[in-house]
């Protein structure tokens, strides 16, 4: 195994890995410092390109930001970004000018906000119902409360009127109804 030394590091890279002298040496730097060049300078590429860029293959940052792109300005052409999807930046597109990714993704969250409203009016027609028998549980709360006063008022009156009918029946006869006196003689007796 041939490996090389760099002058004031610790680090042994063996040369097999590495396509060359220079990258072992860039890479040695890299650990030597703590630091990875490439998480930190990540190239950012414009997904979607206008044709002025497309065509002298420059960097075009008409996508990520409002169109002209500073390309076409200094050229003082016009700024013409190809037909793309506005929500996803695919170039893929159908008649209607979403990428059928998107497209799906919509009609799942339109599926989405018709099963919610769907649930929603379920849910408001439940709770009108649980109100329904409700006002109807009270209401025969009500009448069995007032059905229980009424059998016992019943049961009261049963009772005096068979009080009333075990009664002999008094005697009008001793009333004389022409004079409007009645005769007291039966009830007391007089000595003279």
């Amino acid at each position: 195994m041939d490996s090389r030394k760099r002058k004031g590091t610790e680090l042994q890279i063996p040369l097999e890995t590495t396509k060359s002298l220079k990258h072992a040496l860039v890479d040695v730097s890299k650990f030597q410092f703590g630091e990875n060049i490439h998480s930190k300078t990540k190239r950012t590429r414009a997904s979607i390109i206008c044709d002025g860029c497309k065509g002298s293959k420059k960097k075009c940052e008409g996508w990520d930001q409002n169109t002209p792109c500073r390309t076409c300005v200094r050229k003082g052409i016009e700024c013409i970004l190809p037909p793309h999807c506005t929500s996803c930046r695919r170039k893929k597109l159908d008649s209607t000018g979403i990428c059928p990714e998107c497209k799906s993704k919509e009609s799942h969250s339109e599926n989405i906000h018709a099963r919610d409203y769907a649930a929603y009016q379920q849910i408001q027609a439940l709770e009108e119902r649980v109100r329904m028998l409700e006002v109807n549980l009270e209401k025969s709360q009500i009448l069995e409360a007032n059905l229980e006063k009424f059998k016992t008022l019943e049961t009261t009156i049963n009772k005096l009127a068979a009080q009333q009918f075990d009664k002999p029946p008094k005697d009008n006869n001793n009333v004389n109804i022409l004079d409007g006196e009645p005769d007291l003689s039966k009830y007391f007796t007089f000595e003279v």
